[in-house]
């Protein structure tokens, strides 16, 4: 079998996020994708029309940070800024590539096969931390499982990505090897006690039964679900407890209050007297900061990277277009925790219709080319898992910052750009 650069370029960049612990896996994959984006571009490829409104989101995120001075020039050149606020500008970096370079179906296979060997890979790893729960393995108090990531939440995400592309192309193909690993990549993910990644994967079963319509289908979910539910009771009781409590019948009314009650903002200790978990309640005071910026500001926010700024200063008209121009800036992860309240905070209702427009196209592109080679049923079947994983990062911006989050934007955007890149040549090809 030969090993094609593109199918190697996908692969790095994944194994990147899977060995996050260890940069320069990363820096491999970015650098290896750059080179060969150039080297695309020199050879005149076929350019998807997606790049020009992957641009103009960049444009805009660019101009109004530096409209209100949150971000400058020299940002650019900072890992800290890059980790924290430009994690925006990384996530759809193999997006922009794949819309330049030219993909075919052998490097897609190639990229399954890389897939289905992360779980398989991680299950001795999984082993030793259900007995020992090393450190090197776990993060937090609890110990939650992260491989060889940095935190609970990406590596619950990252093993979301890899069951929602097995479980989905399994069915399709009627592959029982994919539908097994799959099992695992969800068990490797209840390991991490991700509640983003589990209500994400929950959400994209129930989707693929009702988008599919067979009764088959509907049976092997459940079969999923159970399997999943019992693996919560015997060997996840932490998974299973996390999830059980924000099933509190009392907890509306409990949000409904810290909401009306939190004044946080960036400058301010996070303090706040609730009976809830913790982090359901940190939400909820993020949520509400980020509420108050758009509501100040709805048309185009406060500006590129000032949700987590403090002492911030506003010019403009309030309730339109109320920019924050001075303030402490500050490069960091903290984000609102929720993509859609985040980007309303910071782009407002013009930068939340852009970025929703880059996935929604990508989505109907994906249901496009259900049709286009609906006699190709392992195309079809990467085509639904493209369109699964957008609906797992729809659900999963519900909850964190999933629009601006490599671990879950490299390896799905890497998918999806490589699908539509193959589709682009194909049609084109073909004179369609």
């Amino acid at each position: 079998m030969k090993i094609r650069l593109p199918a190697v370029m996908m692969t790095l960049l994944v194994l990147g996020i899977y060995f996050l612990s260890i940069p320069a896996v990363m820096a491999g994959g970015i650098l290896l994708t750059g080179i060969y984006t150039l080297y695309a571009l020199y050879k005149k490829p076929r350019i998807d029309t997606l790049l020009l409104l992957l641009l103009l989101n960049y444009i805009y995120w660019l101009a109004s940070g530096l409209l209100v001075s949150a971000i400058n020039f020299s940002d650019f050149s900072s890992l800290e800024f890059l980790d924290g606020e430009g994690r925006l500008l990384v996530n759809y970096f193999p997006l922009v590539c794949l819309s330049i370079v030219s993909i075919r179906k052998a490097d897609i296979d190639q990229f399954e096969r890389g897939i289905w060997m992360i779980p398989l890979i991680t299950v001795p790893l999984l082993a030793v931390w259900v007995i020992f729960k090393p450190l090197a393995l776990s993060v937090g108090q609890s110990r939650d499982f992260v491989g060889f990531m940095t935190t609970h939440t990406g590596a619950g995400i990252f093993f979301g990505f890899t069951a929602a592309v097995l479980l989905v192309t399994g069915f399709e193909k009627k592959s029982v090897w994919n539908l097994l690993v799959g099992i695992v990549a969800v068990a490797i993910l209840l390991a991490t006690a991700s509640r983003q990644a589990l209500v994400g994967i929950v959400v994209v079963m129930a989707w693929y039964v009702v988008t599919s319509g067979n009764k088959k289908v509907m049976i092997g979910m459940a079969v999923v679900g159970v399997m999943g539910f019992l693996g919560l009771l015997v060997f996840f009781p932490r998974t299973l407890e996390r999830t059980a409590s924000i099933i509190d019948p009392n907890i509306i009314e409990e949000i409904v209050y810290i909401s009306k009650t939190s004044y946080w903002n960036p400058a301010v200790e996070r303090r706040f007297n609730t009976y809830i978990e913790r982090n359901v309640a940190s939400r909820i005071v993020y949520w509400n900061h980020a509420w108050t910026l758009f509501r100040a500001s709805p048309v185009f926010g406060a500006g590129f990277g000032r949700f987590n700024d403090s002492y911030l200063e506003f010019a403009g008209v309030e309730n339109v277009a109320f920019f924050a121009v001075g303030g402490e800036n500050f490069s960091g992860t903290l984000s609102s925790h929720n993509s859609y309240f985040n980007i309303l905070a910071e782009l407002g209702v013009v930068g939340l219709i852009l970025i929703l427009l880059v996935w929604l196209k990508m989505y109907t592109r994906l249901g496009k080319g259900l049709k286009d080679f609906s006699e190709d049923d392992q195309m079809r079947a990467y085509f639904k898992a493209g369109q699964a994983l957008v609906v797992f990062i729809f659900v999963g911006a519900f909850f964190g910052h999933a629009f601006a989050s490599p671990a879950i934007g490299f390896p799905a955007l890497g998918l999806i750009g490589a699908l539509l890149s193959f589709q682009r040549n194909q049609l084109q090809e073909e004179g369609r």
